[in-house]
């Protein structure tokens, strides 16, 4: 029973100094992590700073079109009117 205990024992402490281990490496980087994250942060806002230019420039393309349209159709609508009209002429 007394081996067993102290098995118990050593693996705790190992599990401790594993456990140890891993906190300090973790916090030795945390300045990397930092970096990263606010790296992420700029990235994010860069990012977001495209999309906003990309749906100005559509929204100016989109109207542009729906302008283009309807002079479109006002140009179709006279040449069906011109059409007609050189149509009675040739009779």
């Amino acid at each position: 029973m007394h081996d067993i205990s102290n098995l118990i024992q050593v693996l705790g402490g190992l599990l401790g100094a594993v456990a140890t281990f891993f906190a300090v490496i973790h916090k030795s980087k945390k300045e990397e992590y930092d970096d990263i994250i606010d790296n992420l942060h700029i990235d994010i806002k860069d990012l977001k700073e495209e999309r906003d230019s990309y749906k100005k420039e559509y929204q100016l393309e989109h109207e542009q079109r729906i302008e283009a349209e309807a002079e479109s159709s006002e140009l179709k609508k006279e040449i069906f009117v011109l059409n007609f009209k050189i149509n009675e002429l040739k009779k």
